[in-house]
């Protein structure tokens, strides 16, 4: 009985150590999960978070982009109406409905500085309102607060321009913008559960998103009289808000309210004192937590059944969940290397590339239709230049691009001009490869930069050849020749260099008996005669009035050296003739020839002493100036 009762003590206490092994290890996997629900909890709310603030400054860059492009219409119409003789006349309402098309307005007006005011109706009113009057004096760009335009009934806000001709403000340009449109344009850009809202620093709403999500919906409430009803977290409150919004900073808070939760973010707009807040349910991060929580807990249960058929749900879950993974982190690479694109690159025009396709999306900067992009099927260069969107004479230079590219190599940007349309226009083209099926970049302007490239080499060129011939001019000869001369090493197995110097004939008389212009078209045609004379590898100059300069170079012998010289003279027999008067154009030509060791100086001197003989014994002629004597 003894034995019995303590074998029985025995297996209660096995029984009672297995319950405990299971209870601490349920309690183990219990903590671990909890912990690990935190973990990623916390790590999906920084990436939200982040996303959040990434909303932020897109729309920031939204609104100011759209506000500058209203301001820069506004100001390319300052030329024109300076041009009118009156200010306020029937021509200027066409040219106020090209302002009002080319932008967002709904209505475009100009005003004088009398007050005198018309619209693109034609529809003409005093201004009596000396507030618009005192900004247009000061000659400041102005953007009104938000009023409710009588005619079309709805929240706009004014830009206003003003007008200045000879440093004297003439009168202002003005347009009504719809604060809708903006609200529009992000809303259907934006993920579906984030919305914003734009107010000033009083908590006036400037504008109210349609986002279903969005909790401000009593229109004559302010923000900080609705954020009073609001519950939060970690040690926020309105007060601490508002007072970051009065010191122009930037933040991030939680709050809840009738149950719902709302990550937001807030940040200055730098358009008068407005400011923007971008938010996100929780619901949304709340519910992608739970369904993770509801499948580990599936596993739990199929682990407490059998190792094997966890081992199993394990494996699967795991493989299913790392290829929703991987294409999940694949897609936010595209997106965010192509965000962080378009936000530091906004007047560029951003495009997505699908490397196995060929096919490529090029997003537009303000979407005209449902569209937010063009695609473009096929970039081959076979393609790209049958459609004329590159030129023929560029195919090699991007197939070699493409290939690259194709292949998900680095590449550095290319300059190439495009055609866009109806104009070719130069652009710098970014390729940043994403992975092996993926590129993101993005076309940059370069106009610009090419033009100023070709005012630099037309100024370089200038600067360098003789303006009235386009020879070289004296100081680029000669620092030519002096590189030339540093060069010879081994006369004997190179070739002969020579210098010549030429005085044409008669150029005194011809200038004197036929003027000086016809004296510079003999120049010039001398000059040309010259060019065609000699070889593209060979040197000619001129020195001044009419002293020409040739340097040749790599000539076989004194022989070749003097065929040569006989072509020049004969290239420069010239008649010129007018009225009647006629005057022979000949050449003096001194010749030198280069030795070891030798300056400029000393060989235009030994070539300068040959001319002399040439011109003492007659002229037109050559003379090759003895070697080794000075």
């Amino acid at each position: 009985m003894g034995e019995q009762k303590k074998n029985g003590w025995k297996m209660a206490s096995w029984a009672l150590l297995v319950t405990g092994v299971i209870v601490f290890a349920i309690i183990n996997i219990l903590v671990v999960f909890f912990c690990y629900s935190r973990h990623i909890h916390r790590k999906i709310l920084d990436q939200n978070m982040e996303q959040i603030g990434n909303v932020s400054d897109y729309v920031v860059r939204i609104i100011r982009n759209e506000m500058k492009h209203c301001i820069e219409t506004l100001e390319v119409s300052e030329e024109i109406f300076s041009r009118q003789r009156e200010l306020i006349s029937p021509e200027s309402v066409d040219q106020l409905i090209q302002i009002r098309d080319k932008t967002g307005f709904t209505i475009a007006g100009l005003m004088d500085r009398d007050g005198n005011a018309i619209d693109d109706t034609g529809t003409g009113w005093q201004v009596d309102q000396t507030g618009f009057l005192k900004v247009m004096d000061r000659g400041e760009v102005f953007i009104s607060d938000v009023f409710t335009s009588e005619r079309q009934h709805m929240d706009q806000i004014l830009v206003m321009v003003p007008l200045e001709t000879a440093g004297q403000i003439q009168g202002a340009v003005w347009g009504q913008y719809p604060i809708s449109f903006i609200t529009d344009i992000i809303d259907q850009e934006m993920d579906f559960d984030l919305y914003f809202q734009i107010v000033d620093d009083k908590g006036r709403y400037i504008s109210r998103s349609q986002n279903e999500n969005a909790l401000a919906t009593e229109r004559d409430m302010l923000l900080w009289e609705e954020m009073e009803r609001y519950e939060y977290l970690e040690g926020d409150t309105v007060e601490k808000v508002k007072e970051k919004v009065e010191n122009y900073q930037s933040g991030m808070l939680y709050f809840q309210y009738g149950g719902q939760g709302r990550y937001v973010s807030y940040q200055p707009l730098e358009i008068n004192n407005w400011y923007v807040f971008s938010a996100m349910p929780s619901d949304q991060l709340n519910g992608y937590v739970n369904e993770i929580q509801g499948l580990s807990l599936d596993m739990l249960l199929w682990f407490s059944l059998s190792v094997a058929l966890v081992v199993g749900v394990v494996i699967l879950l795991a493989y299913e969940g790392n290829r929703r993974i991987s294409q999940k982190n694949r897609e936010l690479a595209i997106k965010n290397q192509l965000f962080r694109i378009v936000m530091d690159k906004t007047q560029d025009t951003p495009f997505e590339l699908d490397l196995a396709a060929g096919r490529v999306k090029i997003y537009r900067s303000r979407c005209q239709d449902d569209a937010e992009y063009d695609v473009l099927e096929n970039i081959t260069p076979e393609a790209m230049t049958d459609r004329g969107y590159i030129q023929k004479k560029d195919r090699g230079v991007y197939e070699h691009f493409y290939r690259k590219v194709i292949c998900g190599l680095e590449v550095e940007p290319l300059v190439l001009q495009l055609k866009a349309d109806g104009a070719w226009e130069w652009n710098r083209i970014h390729v940043l490869t994403v992975d092996e099926t993926s590129a993101v970049g993005f076309l940059e302007g370069y106009t610009e930069q090419m033009d100023q490239k070709h005012k630099l080499e037309t100024i370089s060129r200038k600067t360098r050849t003789d303006a009235l011939t386009g020879l070289y001019n004296r100081e680029t000869f000669v620092e030519a020749v002096e590189e030339r001369l540093k060069t010879i090493q081994d006369l004997e197995t190179a070739g002969l260099d020579a210098l010549f110097i030429l005085d044409l004939d008669h150029f005194k008389t011809l200038n004197d008996t036929l003027g000086h212009m016809m004296g510079d078209q003999a120049l010039k045609q001398a000059g040309a005669n010259l060019r065609f004379s000699i070889r593209k590898t060979d040197l000619a100059g001129r020195l001044g009035g009419d002293e020409f300069v040739l340097f040749l170079e790599e000539l076989p012998d004194l022989f070749a050296l003097e065929q040569c010289a006989k072509k020049v003279n004969k290239a420069l027999l010239m008649s010129w003739e007018r009225e009647q008067k006629r005057v022979d154009i000949s050449a003096s030509v001194g010749i030198a020839i280069a030795e070891r060791g030798m300056a400029f100086k000393e060989l235009y001197e030994k070539a300068d002493q040959a001319l002399y003989e040439v011109k003492r014994h007659g002229r037109n002629g050559y003379r090759i100036a003895e070697q080794g004597k000075p």
